[in-house]
Formats: structure tokens, C-alpha cells, sequence
């Protein structure tokens, strides 16, 4: 009776489990940490060349422009 009132009370528990972050953490190369989510919907591209790769990797999330696109460019 004892041995199965003690495997009964084994069962019931639960285990711990660990939150999982919604977030990253970036370590620049100057030593400053930047958490960053792990969802990210909305980017502004800071320069011509991150605008240009951004709308070839994801259009749907370019929120902004840094520049008007040149004519060579918008083939």
C-alpha cells in the first residue's frame, strides 16, 4: 500500500519547466547589450544599402525609407 500511495504522489507532481524569452540579447562589439524581441514586424533601414537589402529579404516589414530610391534602382 505504501509503495503505491508513494507512486501515486510521484505522478502527481509536476516538473519545473523554464519561461522561454520572448527576447534576444546582443553583445556589440564595444560591450553594449541590447535585448532585441524575438518577433520583429516593423524595421526602418538606416541607409541606402540596408533599404535595398531589406526590400529584397522582406518587403512586408520596411516601415520607412532613408532616402529616395535612385531610377537605377526600381528595376
Amino acid at each position: 500500500m505504501f509503495l503505491l500511495l508513494l507512486l501515486l504522489v510521484g505522478c502527481g507532481q509536476e516538473a519545473a519547466e523554464n519561461p522561454v524569452s520572448e527576447t534576444y540579447l546582443f553583445t556589440a562589439s564595444v560591450g553594449r547589450t541590447v535585448e532585441f524581441p524575438k518577433r520583429i514586424d516593423r524595421i526602418a533601414p538606416s541607409g541606402g544599402l540596408a533599404q535595398m537589402a531589406l526590400f529584397a529579404i522582406a518587403p512586408d516589414k520596411l516601415v520607412g525609407v532613408s532616402g529616395q530610391w535612385k531610377n537605377t534602382a526600381l528595376p
